[in-house]
């Protein structure tokens, strides 16, 4: 029985990969998660989207972490309807979406629903398929997921162009990430990993933190993964979020600004390379 099992998961791993490999991608759909809560992976997530509305990208970030959400906090919007409307099908999904800022678009979770509709790999893939449809009129998808590595989260990883893996230093944070990739490389996914290690002291602290990831990945998993850059533990970063405004918008002239900044150049270059890929 456990013979055949594995022969089934294998097949449905194959079947999920091929399925990736025919979508018209063009590397615009980012999700931002991370193996363990308190990594910052929020944060980064509406900061790094406003320093690109700010560019003049156009920018829309869902926040996917199902029923625990907390994006509409931190830029101070008590949002009408959310992304269990769509589940629930009583929206499509392009109703759900607000312009929080120009350039700057959000479709906003929910926080304990006692009713929230469950996630099936069918309900997820629906998801995407109607994102797709709308995803030509944005430069940038951000998807917010979960903390950890539950079935549902996965399989919306899965789904997705490139991850964005929020760790700290925290050997623990970093086993956890390692656990995500593992799981995330069962899944078939062949888009691009990216790793943004937070709350850092310093560049050197980051650096090493990276390698120590990559060193396992290397040696147990074979994949590949990208180091997209770090940020700082900066008081600035409690002060933006008690104020519910976003940190670049704050503390624009701040080092961790700066810092949120050049992830978001990262990111802007990882699209042109996708577009050139595609051309080619």
């Amino acid at each position: 029985m456990n013979g055949q099992a594995g022969r089934v998961f294998e097949l449905r791993r194959l079947e999920k990969k091929s399925a990736r490999i025919n979508l018209p991608q063009n590397g615009k759909i980012f999700a931002f998660t991370s193996g363990k809560g308190g990594t910052g992976k929020t944060f980064l997530a509406v900061n790094i989207a406003a320093a690109l509305a700010n560019k003049g990208k156009k920018v829309l970030l869902i926040d996917f972490d199902y029923n625990l959400s907390n994006v509409h906090i931190l830029v101070d919007v008590l949002p009408e309807k959310t992304l269990s409307y769509f589940f629930l099908n009583k929206n499509l999904l392009p109703d759900l979406i607000t312009e929080v800022e120009p350039n700057l678009y959000f479709i906003f979770g929910d926080s304990g629903l006692e009713d929230s509709p469950k996630l099936s790999d069918g309900a997820i893939a629906h998801f995407f398929e109607q994102l797709r449809r709308i995803e030509h009129l944005y430069d940038f998808i951000f998807i917010d997921t979960a903390s950890g590595t539950s079935r549902e989260m996965m399989e919306v990883l899965s789904h997705v162009d490139q991850t964005i893996l929020i760790t700290t230093p925290e050997p623990t944070s970093v086993m956890d990430a390692y656990a995500v990739l593992k799981l995330l490389n069962g899944t078939g996914f062949t888009g691009r990993k990216n790793i943004i290690v937070n709350k850092s002291e310093d560049k050197n602290t980051a650096d090493i933190t990276f390698l120590n990831l990559k060193t396992a990945v290397d040696h147990f998993l074979k994949i590949e993964i990208k180091f997209l850059g770090f940020a700082n533990n900066d008081a600035a970063v409690s002060r933006s979020i008690m104020a519910q405004v976003p940190l670049v918008k704050q503390s624009a002239d701040s080092r961790i600004a700066k810092q949120i900044n050049d992830l978001a150049a990262n990111l802007t270059k990882n699209i042109q390379v996708a577009n050139i890929q595609q051309a080619g």
